[in-house]
């Protein structure tokens, strides 16, 4: 299997180099570096980690992986390049110290895609063969790497090639903005959404490009949702988590999408209080989104019966997303007031609806695209009917 997509590939292909060139304080982010004769291993490189290693032969070798902070959501994210210095037929063992082998491995290819390779797995190991050449690194990942330069290079080209605007809603806990796009933000009515809290759940924020693409799409249907709408993306809410290849958390070892009701850290604090901004100036919230990744497709939603504005949105939203594509389209709705959850805390806090928008681990990339541009065109219907009492 190889993973690519179109623009958000084609973007990442075009910064991650420049970002593996980049100064990293191995002390802020943990890096690791293990040199042995004829190889070496590390992750000195955003979005990098690896924690030791062993030499069991010339051939052999043996990666540990442990997570920043303890206890953590098995999430087992790894990053790590490896090199020689003669060819190399090498045989490697990823050993994790908590959670399971969540992910599959992936080798960055020479054309920027990123390649499954074979491999064996137990609960806590991974295993496979990798062919190093001459002074030639290879990179391995859990994921394909979407790093911060990759979002900073995303957000202007979205910008330069719609009506977006680039703005900030504040700062995470490390001082990183935590950068915006919007369009139409005198509008009455306010759509949000929001992604990467988690910073192994990449396949959720590919679904978040493809999502967002469809809504600026120069054709009739988007044009007229962007005039009665205030889209507002915040693509990345844990950049401190994402560079330092965080499995779960941000900088101070928290789960932001546990922390909306406590709102203890920087970045909850920044998004909730441009939301209450908007909010009181008279900007309606109608709905929002948080895109993760988990072992499946899945829309975790709040019950149909829970009085919230636009009562029935998500879920004739997702009978239509249903009727447009022929994959599994599942509701999973839950309600526990006070959990920490970004859609319960839109619910409670705001009464509006909110859905996680959930995405497999190993789902592939034209089943992200497809399942995503049908989404976003089935809540702009729904959106604008509600809006402008039209059938669409």
């Amino acid at each position: 299997m190889v993973l690519n997509t179109s623009a958000a590939i084609s973007l990442w292909k075009k910064y991650f180099w420049l970002s593996v060139l980049c100064v990293v304080s191995t002390d802020v982010f943990a890096r690791q570096s293990c040199e042995f004769e004829k190889t070496s291993f590390d992750s000195n490189f955003p979005a990098g980690r690896l924690t030791s290693c062993q030499k069991l032969s010339e051939q052999n070798y043996r990666l540990i992986i442990s997570p920043a902070f303890s206890p953590v959501n098995p999430s087992a994210w790894y990053a790590f390049r490896v090199r020689a210095k003669e060819t190399i037929e090498l045989d490697i063992e990823i050993v994790f110290s908590t959670g399971f082998a969540r992910y599959s491995p992936k080798l960055l290819m020479s054309d920027q895609s990123w390649k499954v390779l074979p491999y064996q797995k137990t609960e806590r190991t991974i295993s496979f063969s990798l062919t190093v050449p001459k002074e030639q690194s290879q990179y391995i990942a859990a994921q394909p790497i979407l790093d911060n330069a990759y979002y900073e290079s995303w957000l202007e080209h979205v910008s330069a090639s719609t009506d977006a605007e680039i703005f900030s809603v504040g700062f995470s806990e490390q001082n990183n903005e935590l950068k915006a796009l919007q369009v139409s933000p005198e509008s009455a009515l306010l759509f949000l959404i929001i992604g990467r809290q988690h910073p192994p759940e990449v396949t959720g924020a590919l679904a978040l490009s493809a999502f967002v693409e469809r809504l600026f799409e120069r054709e009739p249907l988007a044009e007229q949702f962007r005039q009665f709408v205030n889209i507002v993306v915040i693509p990345q809410v844990n950049p401190d988590g994402v560079k330092a290849g965080k499995w779960r958390h941000n900088s101070h070892g928290i789960d932001l999408n546990r922390d909306w009701h406590q709102r203890s850290q920087q970045e909850t604090q920044s998004i909730h209080g441009f939301i209450k901004e908007r909010y009181e100036s008279g900007q309606q919230l109608v709905f929002a989104l948080d895109f993760h990744s988990t072992n499946r497709n899945v829309y975790y939603t709040m019950p149909a019966e829970k009085e919230l504005y636009w009562q029935g949105l998500t879920q004739e939203w997702l009978a239509d997303l249903t009727a447009r594509i022929s994959y599994d389209v599942i509701d999973a709705p839950s309600d526990r007031p006070g959990n920490g959850v970004f859609k319960q805390y839109i619910a409670d806090y705001f009464h509006v609806q909110a859905v996680t928008y959930e995405v497999g681990d190993e789902t592939l990339i034209e089943e992200i695209k497809k399942t995503a541009h049908a989404a976003a065109e089935a809540l702009m219907i729904q959106v604008l009917s509600r809006t402008t009492g039209e059938k669409f």
